[in-house]
């Protein structure tokens, strides 16, 4: 058994014209079509979340991350020689 949940948005007149445009023109206005643009519009927000969650870790690890160079070395260190 599939969980329908419903839900009622009250949107502007501006954003239900946007929303019903989508629908049709992506969908063509098959049944449910209103709600797989909303379906789809949250799963990329969450997506856009995620990216943006994961850019600021990868910031922070490197302003923390120490010199990773391999330093000074002679030549013939390097190819022992």
């Amino acid at each position: 058994m599939v969980f329908v949940g419903q839900v009622v948005l009250f949107l502007d007149k501006v954003h239900d014209k946007k929303l019903r445009s989508l629908a049709s023109s992506v969908y063509k206005k098959k049944k449910g079509s209103m709600a797989k643009v909303v379906t789809a519009g949250i799963d990329l927000v969450e997506e856009k979340l995620k990216r943006s969650t994961a850019l600021r870790k990868l910031i922070k690890m490197s302003e923390n991350a120490k010199d990773l160079g391999i330093g000074h070395f002679n030549r013939e260190e390097a190819y022992e020689r």
